[in-house]
This record gives structure tokens, C-alpha cells and sequence, in this order.
């Protein structure tokens, strides 16, 4: 035995030191696993019930299982799949529960379904990408082939990687459709009696059309005096605090958050036209495709290489947009080299912003480096600058392009105007990372595949002017108005009675000889009124003050007469409207109550209307949000719940979930 240890004891040094180094290092990782409850422990509780590891991690293989099967994993929470593979154990455990899944033919069956679904989304998002409204048929047919057979194919592979069987992963994609079953059952399952359906009906389409002319305040406020300085400060001093816009009679001076921006255009749609397809490599893929030569009957040749020519273009163009980002993005880089961190940000110099990278900089170097890239000639990216005036979260919105783009995160989209308004020195510091004079390295998007990279060059947060006098003219304006509007009042019925006399005309004609304001030439507009809304020009219209005034004067009418036949003053008032600091002075022409005929033709559109209105789906309050059913199911997760306790045992407080 001696001589054999002898023999060997250099094989038994080295493979006793691996043992021991594996056991060292072992242990801490076995340590670490069951800290987090990955190896003997529970995971989380459902309503009392636990979730070792090894039940936690099947459940959670068949949402990523999913996720490989469609080639993507971020399609899942739009698929209404769950955010994550706990909401996912979730929904899945619900649907369950509720008999709404099937076996492993349902999940087989559910591959076509599936498919057509994602077709028709996919096709749209692509018609719209060539500025199309509505994808071709054919086009959507061709993806949901080509989907079916690719889900079809990966499965095996799919299986093996996700260490399932086949049936397991077709188990899955039935729970995928039991819970689909189970959110489409809760948003069709409003019932409504005919009584409240005829009722509600009347509610939003029962109309009445009228003329009208809407007299402002300005026009008479050229003959109230001048205020004093005393009116002035204490008009100011009531109104400071109250936002722009929001205050009595739309009066308000704090200025809501606003930016100073610029921002650079990648345009898909100019990339897609400089790019030059190859029609040999289409004819290669056309071969590929159809080895005979001939697409199966229904299927015309020039429709299939003119389809996959787009996808050629498609993928240059990929491509030239990628580069072009990359390119941007290097240069964002170059200038930030030089600058210390602060955290997630950068701490600037009081000189920043002479050094700092302006877009427009960018433009020429990036079609330079497209075109020697690709020997493409690409037209320099447009940048827009806006740093004359303060820029509000509206203007954004309403921005041509930038207004439509978001920025995704994951499964998520954050609208432009979020992400431009969560810049550092506004929101303080939060993921977006956006900070005063450092230019976005992550770019905005939009439906059209367009892309937009932006420099916030300035910001303020809500607050009132600096002082009184940047805005004393508009409080002069604004207390002559005020005046005026209580002067026109008084003359409302004074109005009614000329338009009866004379027809609205009367009110339309300046005075003679007024000037400026007062020389205001008004126009007789059309609005169409219910009892919920009103359609007009005016939108300041769209009150409830006015809605019930015509609605209450319509309703002792009768809509089967001639209303031309009905005395003109039992359809003509007046309504002040505080928000316009104006009197609308109107008339009835048209009653379109709602007949049987249109209630019947209305009833499926109506119903999907009321059950909106009723459930208000939002992610807030929707009941399979995984916020929702982690409370409605007492989920508890047993090493936050642990860390709590420890903490809070430390600091000798109750934790929060004793």
C-alpha cells in the first residue's frame, strides 16, 4: 500500500488539492443558492401555497420556452403572455384553476392561432413602416406561414435547450391560450339590460346640431380703463400659484416645466430610398425559396420577388441605420471622455456649454461615413433647434415626429415627451439618465422606424415667472378681459333678442369705427352637442354648462316636425363660458335623436363602448397586472420577506410583513 501511495502521490496531491479547492469555493456558492431560496427552500408563497425551486423553475422554463418558440422574448408581455416569469406562474396558476386550459393537442392547435395573430401584427407594423394604413392580405398570409412552419421546426430545439419535452412546451403554449381565454372572458363580460342600454345609447349619440357664435371678452376690452398698480400686484398675488391654463377663468402664471432642444432626424424612409437592392441576391433568394422556379398556385412570381426585394431593403437599410446610430453614438462618446462621473451623470463645467456637441455638428459626418460605408449617397439628417423660447411638454407632443417616438425598454414604451421631461435637472436623477447639455446615446423611435437623438440644452421646473413685470403686460390683459367679460354678460339676453330681431349677423359685424380687438369680425359656426361631449371649433365649448343648456332647451322639441316650422326663440340661449371668457350665443337647427334602426346598427359598437367605460382597463386597476394579483393572491417572497425581518429586527421596528 506504501509503495503504491508512493508510486502515485503526486495524481493524489493534485486531484486531493482540486477536491478541496471545489469543496472551499462550493460552499459558498451552495450558501449563497439557499440564501435566495434557489436550493432547498421555497421560492414564494401563492395564497399559502409554496414554490420550492424545482416546481418554481419547470414554470418558469415554460415562459422563456415561449419566448424561444416566437424567436423573442420581449414579445411575450405583448402577446399578454405576463412581464416576467413569476407573472407568468401567475396568470398561468389562474387559468388553470379556472378550467380554461386544455392538453397538449390545444397547445398544438394553438400554433396556427397564435400565428395568424402575430402575422396580422407584424404586417401592419410593416405596412406602416412604407407609410401603408392597412397590410395586404397576401403579405399577412406569407408571415403566418412562415411563422407557423418556424415555431414548427424550432420546436425540438426549443425543447432540448429549455430541457423539456416537446409535449411540455405545447403544454405551455396551452396555458398561454387558457390565459388569453381568461382575460378576453373578464373584458366580454359585462351584461346590460335593454332599459340602461337605450338609455346610455340616448347618453352618447341622442345629438342636436346648432349655430352659434361665440363673442369674447377682447372685443369690449379696449373700452375698460387702465388698472391700477394695486389691481395689478394683487391679481398677480392670486394668480402666481395657480398653473397656466388652470385657474378661474383660465387664468394661472406658474409656467409648467419647460425645455430648451434640439434634436437629429435618422429618417427610415430616405435610407430605404438611397439604398440599391441587388436583384441578383433577390433572384438567389427567390431560387431558395421556390427551387422549381414557380411559387405554389395561387402565388404570382413578380408578387414574391417583389416581396422579398422589400425584405432586402429592408435589411440594408437595417443596416445603413445601425451604422449611422453607431457613428452618432461614438461621437456622443469622444466628448464625454473628459468629464468625471457624478453617478449615473457627468459633472459639467460652468463653460459646458461652449464645449458642448451640438447635433448639427453630426450631420455631414454621418452621411460621410454612410456613404463610404455603403457608396450610398445619403442626405444629411435634419436637426431642429428650438432654444428661443421655453418648449412645454405639449409642444413636444405635438412635434412632427418626435411627438409619435418613444423609447423602448424591454417589453416597454416611454412616449418622447417622458423620457425629454425626465432630464436630471426637472425629474432629479432616474433611469432615463438624461442630463442639460449631454446628448442622448439612446435613441427615440417611432412606428416608421425612424430614429431621433436629442441634447436637452436648457431646463426649468414649474415655477412662477422670475418676477411681476416679465408678465405685467398680460396681467393688464388680463384683468381688462375679466372686466369685459362680466360687461358682456350682463348683455346676454340683449344678444338674444337681436339675433331673434336681426339673425346672428348682428353679431358677427365689428362696431363702426372700432379698432384693434374691437374690430374682432366674428364667424357663425356649426357644433354638434349630446350629453356627453360637443364637437366645434371652439373646444373651450365642450362644457358642461353649454351641453346642458341646449340639450335641456332640445329636449321639450319635437323631432318630428319640420323644426324650420318652430318659432326661432324657443331655439335660440345663450351660455357663458368662463374658460373662453366668453358668451355663446346659439341656435338649434337639426335634432338626431337616436332611432331603432341606428340603436340596432350601434348595439355591438355600443357594447364594447360601455364595457370600456365600465371596466376602464388601464394598467393600473387591470386584475391580472402582476401588482394585482400579487395582492389579490397574498404572494409573499420568502427571502425578501426574511431580509425584512432581519432588518427590521436590526433596527428593533415590526417588519412589514409580520
Amino acid at each position: 500500500m506504501l509503495k503504491w501511495l508512493r508510486k502515485y502521490n503526486t495524481y493524489i496531491l493534485v486531484v486531493g488539492g482540486c477536491l478541496l479547492m471545489v469543496a472551499f469555493l462550493l460552499q459558498g456558492t451552495l450558501t449563497e443558492l439557499s440564501r435566495r431560496g434557489m436550493i432547498g427552500g421555497t421560492i414564494m408563497r401563492v395564497d399559502g401555497e409554496k414554490y420550492g425551486p424545482e416546481q418554481y423553475g419547470k414554470l418558469a422554463a415554460e415562459y422563456h420556452a415561449i419566448g424561444r418558440l416566437l424567436g423573442r422574448q420581449e414579445m411575450l408581455p405583448l402577446i399578454g403572455a405576463g412581464d416576467n416569469d413569476i407573472h407568468w406562474i401567475l396568470l398561468s396558476r389562474e387559468a388553470e384553476r379556472a378550467g380554461l386550459v386544455g392538453g397538449v393537442q390545444d397547445g398544438r392547435e394553438y400554433i396556427g392561432e397564435l400565428a395568424a395573430d402575430l402575422a396580422e401584427m407584424l404586417a401592419t407594423n410593416a405596412a406602416r413602416r412604407r407609410g401603408q394604413f392597412f397590410a395586404n392580405p397576401q403579405d399577412i398570409e406569407a408571415t403566418r406561414i412562415t411563422i407557423v412552419d418556424s415555431m414548427t421546426t424550432s420546436l425540438p430545439r426549443v425543447a432540448g435547450e429549455s430541457r423539456m419535452t416537446e409535449d411540455q412546451v405545447l403544454i405551455g403554449l396551452a396555458k398561454l391560450r387558457g390565459v388569453l381565454r381568461m382575460q378576453n372572458a373578464y373584458a366580454s363580460s359585462m351584461r346590460f339590460s335593454d332599459r340602461r342600454l337605450v338609455s346610455t345609447v340616448r347618453k352618447f349619440d341622442d345629438a342636436v346640431d346648432a349655430d352659434y357664435v361665440l363673442v369674447p371678452a377682447d372685443r369690449e376690452a379696449s373700452s375698460i380703463p387702465e388698472p391700477d398698480a394695486a389691481a395689478i400686484a394683487a391679481h398677480y398675488e392670486k394668480f402666481k400659484s395657480t398653473n397656466k391654463g388652470e385657474g378661474d377663468f383660465g387664468i394661472g402664471y406658474t409656467l409648467p416645466e419647460r425645455v430648451k432642444i434640439e434634436w437629429l432626424t435618422l429618417d427610415r424612409r430616405l435610407v430605404e430610398g438611397a439604398v440599391a437592392v441587388d436583384p441578383i441576391e433577390v433572384e438567389k433568394r427567390l431560387l431558395k425559396r421556390f427551387p422549381t422556379g414557380s411559387p405554389p398556385e395561387g402565388m404570382k412570381i413578380e408578387d414574391e420577388r417583389a416581396r422579398i426585394a422589400d425584405a432586402v431593403r429592408n435589411e440594408l437599410a437595417d443596416r445603413v441605420m445601425t451604422t449611422a446610430t453607431q457613428v452618432i453614438r461614438a461621437e456622443i462618446g469622444k466628448g464625454l471622455r473628459t468629464l468625471d462621473a457624478d453617478g449615473q451623470y457627468h459633472k459639467l463645467s460652468a463653460d459646458w456649454s461652449t464645449k458642448m456637441l451640438r447635433l448639427e455638428s453630426l450631420r455631414t459626418l454621418v452621411a460621410e461615413r454612410v456613404a463610404e460605408a455603403y457608396k450610398i449617397t445619403l442626405p444629411p439628417p435634419s436637426v431642429v433647434v428650438r432654444d428661443q423660447a421655453w418648449v412645454e411638454r405639449p409642444d413636444i407632443e405635438r412635434s412632427e415626429g418626435i411627438g409619435q417616438a418613444f423609447l423602448r425598454r424591454g417589453s416597454a414604451l416611454e412616449r418622447a415627451s417622458d423620457v425629454i421631461f425626465g432630464v436630471r435637472e426637472i425629474a432629479g436623477d432616474n433611469d432615463y439618465v438624461v442630463q442639460v447639455g449631454i446628448a442622448s446615446g439612446e435613441p427615440l423611435t417611432d412606428n416608421a422606424g425612424n430614429r431621433y437623438f436629442f441634447t436637452v440644452l436648457d431646463a426649468r421646473k414649474s415655477s412662477p415667472p422670475d418676477t411681476m413685470d416679465e408678465i405685467k403686460p398680460q396681467i393688464i390683459k388680463d384683468l381688462k378681459r375679466l372686466a369685459a367679460y362680466q360687461k358682456i354678460k350682463a348683455e346676454q339676453s340683449a344678444m338674444v333678442n337681436l339675433v331673434n330681431a336681426q339673425g346672428f349677423e348682428v353679431l358677427t359685424k365689428a362696431p363702426e369705427g372700432a379698432t384693434g380687438d374691437a374690430a374682432i369680425t366674428l364667424r357663425v359656426q356649426q357644433a354638434t352637442v349630446s350629453r356627453k361631449r360637443v364637437m366645434a371649433m371652439d373646444r373651450v365649448l365642450d362644457t358642461a354648462a353649454f351641453r346642458d343648456a341646449v340639450t335641456a332647451m332640445a329636449d321639450p322639441l319635437d323631432p318630428t316636425v319640420d323644426i324650420s316650422t318652430i318659432d326661432a326663440a324657443k331655439r335660440t340661449g345663450s351660455v357663458a363660458v368662463d374658460k373662453a371668457l366668453g358668451v355663446a350665443v346659439y341656435r338649434i337647427k337639426k335634432l338626431s335623436p337616436v332611432t331603432a334602426e341606428r340603436y340596432r346598427q350601434q348595439h355591438g359598437g355600443l357594447l364594447q363602448s360601455m364595457i370600456r367605460e365600465e371596466l376602464n382597463p388601464t394598467i393600473e386597476n387591470s386584475p391580472f397586472s402582476l401588482k394585482a394579483m400579487e395582492k389579490r393572491f397574498n404572494v409573499v417572497y420568502e427571502q425578501q420577506q426574511k431580509r425584512e425581518k432581519e432588518e427590521a429586527a436590526s433596527k428593533g421596528e415590526p417588519s412589514k410583513s409580520s
